[in-house]
């Protein structure tokens, strides 16, 4: 251990970095301030038990290294959002993963100071920048999974998902650095509103046929005729097809179209 670890760790038993009560806080609050101080390389676990007035045997109990102790509970945070997603099982696929990742957004609001503080070390620590893409990965998956089942396992339902999941993914993390950026000043809520608002107009589908049917029919519009021919036909034949269909005002097969 350095001159400098020994310093830093070299306090009053019982000393409580930020004067957090909560042991979990308190060795998180350590390994931060060893980290800024030191240097990640330098800092080790029995560092920040000691800085934070504790045992290394506590610090794992709450933490399996000394990265974990400076980010949040992940884990939690994906059961948590599996959860919500798995209540929102109906209405619309990409307004429920943004809803979920509110959940994630709001873990960095809690604690400002501390995500603040993580950001800067992930920013010059590649070891730490690693672990924050991991975790993001992961979320995408989560999110991604959910999306293929609501859209389907075609092909095309597949890359929809992965499209939509990646796309919450960069919002939801566009605006939790800007935020950062600033200081934790703003109204990243706001901010975040409206980057899910954006990615919904961008992704969401039309209205299915039968609400379209529905806002036709409470609107009094004039009903729809669906023509449907083969691409084979000439352009003269199709108009003369969609004129007689004008002049003779039939009905609509039952399936709603007329060939």
């Amino acid at each position: 251990m350095n001159e400098r670890v020994d310093k830093a760790a070299a306090r009053p038993p019982g000393f409580a970095p930020r004067r957090h009560r909560d042991p979990h806080a308190r060795l998180r609050g350590a390994a931060l301030e060893l980290f800024a101080t030191n240097g990640y390389q330098s800092t080790t676990v029995d560092a920040i038990a000691q800085l934070a007035g504790m045992s290394r045997r506590t610090f794992f109990r709450y933490f399996s290294s000394k990265e974990d102790a400076i980010f949040p509970d992940h884990d939690s945070l994906l059961v948590e959002v599996e959860a919500r997603l798995g209540a929102m099982s109906s209405g619309s696929p990409v307004e429920a993963v943004c809803a979920a990742m509110h959940t994630v957004f709001e873990s960095y609001l809690t604690d400002h100071d501390v995500a603040l503080e993580r950001y800067q070390l992930t920013h010059t620590i590649p070891t730490l920048r690693d672990r924050e893409i991991a975790s993001v990965s992961r979320y995408q998956r989560l999110l991604t999974s959910y999306l293929g089942s609501r859209y389907g396992r075609s092909a095309k339902g597949a890359l929809q998902a992965e499209l939509v999941a990646a796309a919450v993914i960069a919002a939801h993390n566009h605006v939790l650095r800007r935020w950062l950026r600033r200081g934790c000043t703003g109204r990243p809520r706001v901010d975040l509103d409206r980057a899910f608002e954006y990615v919904c107009s961008t992704f969401e589908p039309a209205a299915p046929p039968d609400r379209l049917g529905d806002q036709a029919r409470s609107d009094d519009c004039d009903p729809a005729t669906i023509a449907v021919f083969r691409s084979s036909l000439p352009l003269a034949e199709i108009t003369e097809a969609i004129a007689r269909l004008a002049d003779e005002a039939d009905p609509l097969d039952p399936d709603g179209t007329a060939v």
